[in-house]
């Protein structure tokens, strides 16, 4: 995994992982440049560093559904996709 600035991070509304000086997050800009955790926390004074996200699980057939193209959430299976969950 390699870390970068997190001036380099990307301001397009993609989320990455960020490094606040204690803890290792999922993060992105907000609208008003802002860096925002999925908790909804305002770190932007804090964050250091940052790093994509890792390429999702695939499930042991090395394939994902063919509706929710791997994301994880499958309205077609109701929720939690049943090829992620291995069904």
């Amino acid at each position: 995994m390699q870390w970068g600035p997190i001036e380099t991070a990307p301001k397009d509304g993609s989320w990455f992982l960020v490094f606040d000086g204690v803890c290792i997050r999922m993060a992105t800009h907000s609208i008003f440049g802002r860096i925002i955790t999925a908790d909804l926390h305002n770190i932007t004074k804090y964050a250091t560093h940052w790093t994509p996200l890792p390429d999702p699980p695939t499930n042991t057939e090395g394939s994902t559904c063919p509706h929710c193209n791997g994301s994880g959430y499958c309205p077609e299976c109701a929720g939690t996709c049943s090829v992620q969950r291995g069904e």
